[in-house]
């Protein structure tokens, strides 16, 4: 059976407006400090500080909406019932509102609109408060149901367990990702060589690569192994008549 495996990262939802983390010219972190809003070891230092910046971005996710390139996804993981899996790196919504299941979306690294708090009995409960802001004076501890920098990411233990049984029945589409979180090349380059098929998709300003997420080294890499690669954002990929054939025609076979 053969699958299709989407690989996201913020390059995919940046067109709807989201800004991304790392590049670009409204790169999130050129206007907020990750030690102040994305680390657990200064949550509790920056407790109301963390939230006045997630609740921000809660808010402005339910102004965005997805793009061409989510409900293509979203078209395919139809079509194609059960052999359409998304990985995403992602914390927005914007598949699910596309069309794909939450439940068959891995978000490796939390959900946006959820929150995790404390309840009377000293347990972690999870609850989604969909794009409002949370009230933190209301809890005994509340916190984004978002991994920050030096969590431990549940979610990576099923992300490595399914890449590691790729294999030649299946493609993966590997979109917007930086690969400086997760470098998803160590992962991916040995699929490959045992013939999993691995399209890649990401922006870049060409004299700018390093500062828009794709290396030159990664260019090498895949030109090295002869890995197809759409230097376009996702909307235009996703709307590219080749890609869209090159996808389509290793599921029907």
């Amino acid at each position: 059976m053969r699958r299709l495996i989407i690989i996201s990262g913020a390059g995919l939802s940046a067109e709807s407006g989201i800004p991304t983390f790392r590049s670009g010219s409204t790169a999130m972190w050129e206007n907020f400090s990750i030690d102040e809003v994305c680390n657990i070891h200064t949550f509790a230092k920056n407790y109301y500080k963390v939230h006045d910046f997630y609740n921000a971005r809660r808010v402005a996710l339910g102004s965005v909406e997805p793009n061409l390139a989510h409900l293509r996804i979203a078209e395919w993981y139809s079509r194609w019932s059960g052999r359409v899996i998304n990985i995403t790196t992602n914390v927005d919504d914007l598949l699910e509102r596309a069309g794909v299941k939450h439940e068959d979306i891995l978000h490796v690294h939390g959900y946006l609109p959820e929150i995790v708090y404390e309840d009377d009995e000293g347990s972690n409960v999870i609850k989604d408060i969909g794009y409002s802001e949370v009230d933190a004076e209301k809890y005994t501890w509340v916190k984004p149901n978002v991994v920050f920098f030096g969590e431990v990411a549940p979610k990576y233990t099923d992300m490595y367990d399914l890449l590691t049984s790729l294999t030649s029945n299946d493609m993966v589409i590997l979109v917007g990702c930086s690969n400086t979180v997760i470098n998803f090349n160590w992962e991916l380059f040995p699929a490959c060589n045992k013939g999993t098929k691995l399209l890649i998709v990401n922006k870049y300003d060409s004299q700018h690569l390093e500062e828009n997420g794709i290396s030159r080294s990664d260019i090498y890499q895949y030109e090295d192994r002869g890995i197809p690669v759409w230097f376009n954002g996702a909307v235009d990929a996703f709307s590219d008549k080749t890609f869209i054939e090159t996808v389509e025609n290793f599921m029907e076979l």
